[in-house]
């Protein structure tokens, strides 16, 4: 009996230390991705439409590094209209992309009579390196960004947001803490970092789904946030800013139901929902650039009429 009892608690002890481990590399795996560098990605974006590079080496701009709530440099780049405009959106790209991904956005916008400010997430592109908070405090680098578009330019500026993937849930989650915006579009963000964790672990890597759970505590130790506390969710109750909600009908790395969620959760009477056919995930634009512009163009006309 006692040594049925000590293989017994071996076990247990096996059990227990594998899945201590698992969930800290999970948890790191999440938060210290491999990024695309620049030039890796101006090189994905010349291969999906040489044209847009020419437009941002075309067009005016300045470099514009701005300096978040906790000192962290933000290294972006701000497109200004040659007639001066007060009308300006912030750009947000995704999980492990630079802000050179932000350009097939910005042409739209900057077509349409806007000033583009496009930036790289912490720890991405030019940025020094730190952790990837998943939103939680990306959306206060995007509240930072606005103080200081209003700062420079002036509380007469009308500011637009527009976020994808990760920069999605950090622009919903910003809207969750001020509603001075004119509007935001939200393309294939989540609605709950631990809800997608839990479906990544079961689906991606096919791992039992309490994983997520269990790194969801351990990043509390890594890095000070748990995958629970970061829900884009919840900042649409109460939402007043209109909202285009897009993604592909074919992304299985964020469910498409996260962005149905999101609609449908949104208090706003102002807002439309976009499936793009066939479109995995980020690349409801590279599907078809001429209705993403389409939509995205008859959504602000109707929602600042």
């Amino acid at each position: 009996m006692t040594i049925f009892l000590t293989v017994i608690g071996l076990l247990v002890l096996i059990a227990l230390g594998t899945i201590i481990g698992i969930s800290f590399s999970f948890a790191y795996f999440v938060t210290h991705p491999s990024c695309d560098t620049l030039d890796a990605n101006r090189e994905k974006l010349i291969r999906l439409d040489e044209s847009l590079w020419d437009f941002y080496l075309n067009v005016p701009k300045e470099d514009w590094n701005i300096s978040s709530y906790d000192g962290y440099l933000l290294h972006g780049n701000l497109l200004t209209q040659k007639t001066p405009s007060t009308s300006y959106v912030i750009i947000t790209h995704g999980y492990t992309s630079t802000r050179y991904s932000c350009i097939r956005y910005a042409r739209i916008f900057y077509q349409m009579g806007y000033n583009v400010y496009m930036y790289d997430l912490r720890g991405h592109g030019a940025n020094a390196a730190s952790p990837c908070y998943m939103g939680l405090k990306e959306h206060r680098d995007i509240l930072s960004i606005t103080d200081a578009l209003y700062e420079r330019f002036g509380k007469s500026i009308t500011i637009g947001l527009h976020g994808e993937s990760l920069g999605c849930a950090s622009t919903l989650l910003a809207l969750g803490q001020r509603q001075d915006y004119q509007f935001a579009v939200a393309d294939c963000g989540f609605s709950n970092l631990l809800q997608l964790m839990r479906y990544q672990s079961k689906y991606r890597f096919h791992m039992p789904a309490f994983l997520a759970n269990t790194a969801s505590l351990a990043s509390i130790l890594q890095n000070g946030f748990a995958f629970a506390n970061v829900r884009p969710m919840d900042a649409m109750a109460g939402n007043r800013v209109p909202i285009l909600f897009i993604t592909g009908e074919a992304d299985d790395f964020i469910p498409v139901s996260m962005t149905k969620d999101l609609y449908q959760a949104d208090s706003c009477s102002t807002k439309e929902l976009h499936l793009f056919p066939g479109a995995v995930h980020a690349k409801s634009y590279a599907s078809d650039p001429k209705g993403y512009a389409h939509y995205l163009q008859a959504f602000l006309q109707e929602a600042l009429s």
